[in-house]
């Protein structure tokens, strides 16, 4: 697996947190969704393939569907500012459509799985890996919802909180 730059990360994280604050209450407009969010670039279909590739590399029962929307808007803010993530964004869908069959959206869950294995090394399957990862795991509503108590150094740190007490694993 390369190893991604300092540079790439950091244009990429910060692409990712212009999109969070810019859109916080906008309208994705695909259908049977409920979340608010306006696309700026993709079209539904290719919104819904990304989601369902968001859901498919981070899978959930917990998170709901709002955080993996989250990445798809911060990936559509990402290609409305750039022509090259935009036609990389476009390029790779078209690619999960085409192994696919017709739509990786339709696509079963097994089959969706096999096919980001067979472009897992592509610069497409990096990027909308690492902004949905940065999107989907900065988020304080996700950290209530799978666990996770937040950072501990403004609160004095782990060993004055009790770095042990987790009672969502098993012991």
């Amino acid at each position: 697996m390369e190893a991604l730059s300092r540079r790439t990360f950091l244009k990429s994280a910060g692409g990712v947190a212009i999109a969070a604050v810019a859109g916080t209450s906008l309208i994705l407009s695909l259908p049977g969704r409920s979340w608010a969010y306006e696309l700026k670039q993709l079209s539904g279909a290719q919104a819904d393939a990304l989601l369902h590739m968001t859901r498919r590399l981070f899978p959930s029962t917990k998170l709901g569907e709002a955080p993996y929307a989250g990445a798809v808007q911060a990936l559509d803010e990402s290609a409305a500012g750039d022509a090259a993530a935009a036609q990389q964004l476009v390029a790779g869908l078209a690619d999960l459509d085409a192994r696919a069959g017709g739509s990786f959206a339709k696509a079963s869950p097994d089959a969706q799985t096999q096919i980001l294995r067979q472009i897992e090394a592509t610069p497409f399957f990096k990027t909308v890996r690492g902004t949905s990862a940065f999107v989907i795991y900065n988020n304080p509503d996700a950290w209530a919802k799978i666990g996770y108590e937040g950072e501990s150094y403004s609160k004095g740190g782990y060993l004055t909180r009790g770095f042990n007490d987790i009672d969502w694993l098993p012991r």
